[in-house]
């Protein structure tokens, strides 16, 4: 799979970060994978040469999946590189029979400084609620959030009625506690969900969505406890890997 032309487009208050995804193996198979992100909470407005670290993150199960080489011609952050390995062999051991090692090739290079503040995935859900409202009480004592990130396009059940909807609600909920909404929208599952359902694919889906905006942390949310732990695309020997 190569992924190439990279781009990055600021109109006033969004942006949005694109890239062409070809198959080397299928050869039909080609489409613009894109991250429409609020303008203000964007760090890399550099539209000749953007961060490409979101991408290697969206595809890469993708490749595992289906055991075809992943290149992307732009460039990448080299700590992001050095931990797909250890990525690897987690899902491997996580799904044997589901993922394959692929070699990688990337242009390494230290990806530009972010704009500050620490965010978190929210959608309305227990798991969400409880890392907004007690975020900085654990160690490692995170910093206090300063926003909330929502990606309704990933939430397959809405129609488009309903998704406004639900971005409205959204958005009040988090106002209601006195932290700033975020709402990325990207077509990233419509693409994959062929190959691998969200179950597996969402905690690599959402980092990727956080790589394109420009805090210098965020949060996960853990879909179980450490007593509940299983297989699942969302988990603590993962979500920390996509840094």
């Amino acid at each position: 799979m190569i992924v190439d032309q990279i781009r990055h487009v600021c109109a006033e208050e969004r942006c949005e970060l694109s890239a062409r995804v070809r198959s080397e193996a299928w050869s039909k198979e080609e489409f613009r994978l894109w991250y429409r992100l609020p303008a203000e909470v964007v760090s890399d407005h550099d539209g000749d040469a953007p961060d490409g670290s979101p991408f290697l993150v969206g595809m890469l199960l993708w490749c595992l999946r289906r055991e075809e080489p992943l290149r992307i011609e732009g460039r990448v952050s080299p700590r992001l590189l050095g931990n797909v390995p250890l990525v690897t062999e987690v899902l491997r051991a996580f799904w044997p029979d589901l993922m394959h090692a692929i070699e990688v090739n990337v242009d390494l290079e230290e990806p530009g400084p972010g704009h500050g503040g620490t965010a978190s995935f929210f959608t309305r859900g227990v798991d969400s609620w409880y890392s907004a409202l007690t975020a900085g009480e654990r160690p490692p004592g995170d910093d206090p959030l300063t926003h909330l990130i929502y990606v309704p396009s990933v939430d397959f059940m809405y129609d488009e009625v309903h998704r406004r909807r639900a971005i409205a609600a959204t958005e009040a909920a988090i106002r209601e506690i006195g932290i700033e909404p975020v709402v990325v929208e990207t077509n990233l599952r419509e693409h994959t969900e062929r190959f691998l359902h969200w179950g597996y694919y969402h905690g690599a889906g959402l980092a990727s969505a956080g790589l394109a905006l420009g805090f210098d942390r965020i949060l996960l949310p853990a879909p179980r406890s450490y007593a509940r732990l299983e297989p699942e695309g969302c988990h603590p020997l993962l979500d920390p890997l996509w840094s």
